[in-house]
């Protein structure tokens, strides 16, 4: 499996961002280096990370990371990998070979990861998610390609 950048990524959201773009459109790379943007929100931070890009809210209560990798491996394969790398043990919520859901604590704090892809896609799309609320759903319905 190649190396994605998903352990950074959950932990960039338990830690909050707090420097960053602020609110309007955030552009971002995916893995293979092609662009899209996500809105960030007023009084949002947002930055590009490995892949993707991470939104936080300003007192880092919520945040999202939406990414996209090339793993070379199916999402169950991918989300399994993750959890040991991570040194966890996922409550998972779904665990199909095109899609992985589980929750896990870091630092006290509850996360989301989903992972969706099949081995022969050319990337995995890797969401994870601190909190909820309407706002968390409108930033990943922004993506735009």
């Amino acid at each position: 499996m190649k190396h994605a950048p998903a352990p950074a990524i959950a932990l960039a959201l338990v830690l909050g961002l707090s420097t960053g773009a602020m609110a309007g459109k955030l552009k971002c790379k995916a893995g293979d280096g092609t662009p899209f943007t996500v809105t960030v929100p007023q009084d949002w931070y947002g930055q590009q990370i490995q892949g993707g890009c991470v939104v936080s809210s300003k007192d880092g209560s919520e945040a999202i990371s939406i990414a996209y990798v090339d793993a070379g491996v199916n999402a169950k394969t991918f989300a399994q990998a993750l959890a040991k790398k991570m040194q966890i043990t996922p409550k998972y919520t779904q665990q199909e070979n095109n899609y992985a859901a589980f929750e896990t604590t870091l630092k006290g704090q509850k996360v989301s990861i989903v992972i969706a892809g099949e081995t022969g896609d050319s990337e995995l799309q890797i969401l994870t998610q601190k909190g909820e609320s309407d706002e968390l759903e409108e930033i990943f319905d922004s993506v735009k390609f």
